[in-house]
């Protein structure tokens, strides 16, 4: 997941603060504005929290991972690296025609 976002960013420390704000910032935030949100919204800061990367790389290895929920987060990681990937692709295509026209220009 960390290639597909440094593609899509197309810069190093682009892609680096991405993925630690994928990686940390988001999920610990979601965590706390959680309880001050009204109940039927807080239900979405919960799911984000427990479908983040981190939560779901614990459960396919952390301690006490079972097969049952180890399949249940490769399944949750694949929800994210499928339109990431997606998006990956779709914008390095578009960044190779827009500089393949630039070069054939001069």
């Amino acid at each position: 997941m960390a290639a597909m976002v440094g593609i899509a960013v197309d810069h190093p420390v682009g892609a680096a603060l991405a993925l630690l704000g994928w990686w940390a910032v988001v999920p610990i935030t979601a965590s706390a504005v959680a309880g001050y949100l009204p109940r039927p919204v807080a239900w979405l800061a919960e799911a984000l929290v427990a479908l983040s990367p981190p939560l779901l790389a614990h459960d396919v290895a952390g301690a006490g991972a079972t097969p049952g929920r180890a399949v249940a987060a490769l399944a949750g990681m694949a929800l994210w690296a499928v339109p990431l990937g997606a998006l990956a692709l779709w914008l390095h295509g578009r960044r190779s025609l827009t500089r393949r026209r630039t070069s054939q220009a001069w």
